[in-house]
């Protein structure tokens, strides 16, 4: 069940709060900055917390509950865990001294697909566009902060401080 007071949201189970977060953040952290509607943010949420494992959420250690959301989050978006991507475009290319050997995600904006790609043995990865070519960084400038670029940057800066 999902409450909210005036300044946070909180989903509760049983009356047990298993998630909350301050409605700022929530619009504009999590749902603006994913570029996610707020119904599909409260379902991602409820599967998560839905689907546990058989043991009780709070007898989970911090890597298992960690271990459960990631595994949660894959399956509720479809992001597929194979390997099997392509990797001789980057093979020359390495990763903090390492081979990439994952993609972590595929990601569609825009009708682009976008990779999030990278090696196991770091748990880290980095964008590629769809020709596995790096994703120019952000220009970090005044229409980033101000909110001028839709779904990109954060938002009305002034107005949110």
């Amino acid at each position: 069940m999902w409450t909210i007071d005036k300044k946070n949201i909180f989903f509760k189970k049983n009356k047990k709060i298993l998630f909350s977060d301050t409605l700022d953040h929530w619009h504009n952290g999590l749902c603006r900055l994913l570029n996610i509607e707020e119904n599909k943010a409260r379902d991602w949420i409820e599967y998560i917390y839905q689907n546990k494992t058989k043991r009780s959420w709070s007898n989970l250690n911090y890597y298992e509950k960690y271990d459960h959301i990631i595994h949660m989050t894959n399956k509720f978006f479809n992001v597929s865990n194979n390997n099997s991507k392509n990797f001789k475009n980057i093979s020359n290319i390495k990763i903090l001294g390492h081979n990439f050997d994952k993609c972590f995600a595929v990601l569609k904006y825009n009708d682009k697909n976008f990779y999030i790609m990278g090696s196991t043995k770091i748990n880290h990865g980095v964008l590629f566009d769809s020709q596995y070519k790096y994703v120019s960084a952000i220009k970090y400038e005044e229409e980033y902060f101000e909110g001028e670029i839709e779904k990109v940057g954060y938002g009305n800066y002034k107005k949110q401080s």
